[in-house]
C-alpha cells in the first residue's frame, strides 16, 4: 500500500479555468482517477480525503498502487504504507464519512440508506409536538458517535473519545441529464484503541469505513499515541 499527499503544482491556480475541476465531488473524483487509471478496465483501489492549505486543495490518498507522478496539475509525494500496529496501540484519528442507517419502506424488502442525522429529525419531529429548532450539533455528535461505535468490533477498534461536526450535505450532478447525487458527511477527530490488528489494518486502515468512498469518504488518518 502506499500513503500520498497530492497537491498543486506551482502557478497551476493561476489558471481560472482549473478551478472548473472542483464544482462538485464528482469532477475531483475524476481528476484523481486520472492518476491511477493505467487501464481503462482498472476499478477503483485508492480512498482519499479533501482538504485545503492556504485557500489551494490538496488530498491525502492511500492506494493498492503508487499514483503516476508526470501529472501536469499534481505534485505527488508518496511513500509505502506498511503500518505494524500492535493489539491496545491507542491511535489519534481524523475521519470524513457518510454516516448511515438502513431503512425500509412498507411493503418493501429492499432497503435504502439514511444519513442519521435527518433520519433522527425525523424521528423527533414525529415523537414532539413542539414547533422548535432541533439542536443539529447536538444530534450530529450523538447519532454519529453511535454509528462510529456500531463499526467498532468489525473493523477491529475501541472508541476511547470522539469529536464529530461539520456535518454537510452534498449535493452534484455527474451530468446535466441525470438525477442529482445525494450524501451527508460529517468529520470525526478523536482517539481509539486498536483491538485486533488483523481486521483493522486491512479492513479499516487500508478499505476504509461507511459508504461514498468515491467521493471522498471513509479514509482514516492516524498518528500513533507515544
Amino acid at each position: 500500500m502506499y500513503l500520498s499527499r497530492i497537491k498543486l503544482r506551482d502557478g497551476t491556480d493561476r489558471n481560472n479555468d482549473f478551478y472548473k475541476v472542483f464544482e462538485n465531488q464528482y469532477k475531483i473524483h475524476q481528476s484523481l482517477w486520472q492518476l491511477f487509471a493505467d487501464r481503462s478496465d482498472r476499478k477503483r483501489d485508492f480512498l482519499y480525503r479533501a482538504d485545503q492549505t492556504e485557500g489551494k486543495p490538496f488530498f491525502y490518498v492511500v492506494s493498492e498502487r503508487r499514483p503516476l507522478e508526470d501529472s501536469p496539475i499534481w505534485h505527488v509525494e508518496s511513500k509505502n504504507y506498511q503500518p505494524q500496529i500492535a493489539k491496545g496501540t491507542r491511535l489519534n484519528f481524523m475521519l470524513r464519512a457518510n454516516p448511515t442507517v438502513k431503512k425500509f419502506k412498507e411493503g418493501s424488502k429492499n432497503g435504502f440508506r439514511c444519513d442519521v442525522v435527518m433520519d433522527a429529525k425525523c424521528r423527533l419531529r414525529e415523537n414532539t409536538s413542539e414547533n422548535r429548532d432541533l439542536p443539529v450539533s447536538e444530534l450530529v455528535q450523538v447519532e454519529s458517535e453511535k454509528w462510529l461505535k456500531s463499526k467498532e468490533v468489525s473493523n477491529g477498534f475501541r472508541l476511547d473519545f470522539v469529536k464529530a461536526d461539520a456535518y454537510n450535505q452534498m449535493r452534484f450532478y455527474k451530468s446535466s441529464r441525470g438525477n442529482p447525487i445525494r450524501f451527508s458527511t460529517v468529520d470525526f477527530e478523536g482517539v481509539f484503541s486498536v483491538t485486533e490488528p488483523d481486521v483493522f489494518i486491512p479492513k479499516a486502515l487500508f478499505g476504509g469505513i461507511g459508504s461514498e468512498k468515491g467521493f471522498g469518504c471513509g479514509l482514516i488518518l492516524v498518528k500513533l499515541i507515544r
